[in-house]
């Protein structure tokens, strides 16, 4: 498969580009569920491949994307070197689809606390608290990007404006949150795209989504890709022309489904905050604990907790969560959590 992955490249990847990438694929992919795909539809210009992003990359990774493509590195690097000091992942990849090669890389906070997200965007000179942050790089120079992700899609929609709400509605009861994208510009940010996380494996539901695009009903996207893909993963739409769209995917059998991208609640205690997600129970899936219906489990946005205290936590929140269940709720109030944790924003 990183074979085919790296072939995407194609002609930007002069005399043994390609094999230098696959070598640093082949060390750096350790799950299929790492390789990300996604193809464009450009307007009058069709369906445009040649963009393929690695999640849990190394920053060595991402240097010899740049290198091959003939990218400028200074951006790439400052931004790696960023994410390191605030112990935030990375997303590497490229896009060779449009009119100039792109490296591309991203410091990925999502899961991160907001004191983290906050740290990370003021050492790169930005502002707020966004969940990640990348950078376009060419020959000729770098782009950066902030992304801001609300399960309120609707909400988030609005603020962005332009084709996001027609996408939000395209989208409602399959997307489980909404994901927005500004270009940084001199002390101002441009809305960018907006994008859609489907949340549901129901594969039939999320093509009718990608039927109703201009153009989707014909796209062939197993073509313009470099894997067998799994359903559709999440849908994006220029902010300013919806004849502009992407639609992203895992390979086939690497897709577990979304079912969010924020925690039901975030709990913190000192310098260590936690964030708790509850989802639908998956025969094949992994969890923390499950109850007849749920699969709960937590992940760590900042600092190292100690296994006691997590393990009381989570044994509230899995009683609170077995409560409602016998009740017949399908909300879980997790508004006092045991001492000593406190509440803390998602």
């Amino acid at each position: 498969m990183l074979a085919a992955v790296s072939d995407t490249l194609g002609a930007a990847a002069a005399d043994d580009g390609a094999r230098r990438v696959l070598e640093a694929l082949e060390a750096a992919v350790t799950d299929a569920s790492q390789l990300e795909g996604s193809v464009r539809h450009g307007g009058a210009a069709g369906l445009l491949g040649g963009r393929i992003m690695i999640e849990r990359a190394p920053a060595a990774l991402a240097r010899t994307i740049a290198t091959v493509l003939g990218a400028q590195l200074k951006e790439l690097d400052r931004l790696a070197e960023a994410a390191a000091a605030e112990g935030v992942g990375l997303i590497a990849g490229w896009d060779v689809g449009g009119r100039a090669p792109l490296a591309k890389l991203y410091a990925n906070a999502s899961d991160a606390a907001a004191k983290i997200r906050s740290a990370l965007a003021a050492r790169l000179g930005l502002h707020g608290a966004p969940h990640v942050i990348g950078v376009n790089a060419s020959a000729g120079g770098a782009q950066w990007k902030v992304y801001r992700q609300d399960p309120d899609t609707a909400a988030l929609a609005d603020e962005v404006g332009g084709a996001a709400p027609w996408l939000a509605r395209l989208a409602e009861g399959l997307a489980v949150a909404g994901v927005a994208s500004w270009d940084v510009g001199d002390g101002a940010l441009t809305p960018r795209a907006f994008f859609v996380a489907i949340g549901t494996p129901d594969a039939q539901r999320a093509r009718a989504v990608v039927d109703a695009l201009p153009g989707g009903r014909d796209a062939n996207f197993e073509a313009a890709l470099g894997f067998d893909p799994g359903p559709v993963r999440s849908i994006g739409v220029s902010a300013g022309n919806r004849e502009h769209w992407t639609v992203y995917f895992k390979p086939r059998r690497a897709d577990d489904p979304v079912y969010a991208l924020d925690p039901v609640a975030a709990f913190r205690v000192g310098d260590v905050e936690v964030g708790v997600y509850v989802e639908p129970l998956r025969p094949d899936g992994r969890a923390y604990a499950t109850t007849d219906r749920y699969a709960i489990s937590y992940r760590t946005r900042d600092g190292a907790p100690q296994r006691v205290a997590v393990e009381a936590l989570m044994g509230w929140v899995v009683a609170r969560v077995r409560a409602a269940e016998r009740a017949g709720a399908t909300s879980f109030d997790l508004s006092a959590p045991p001492e000593p944790w406190n509440a803390a924003g998602a």
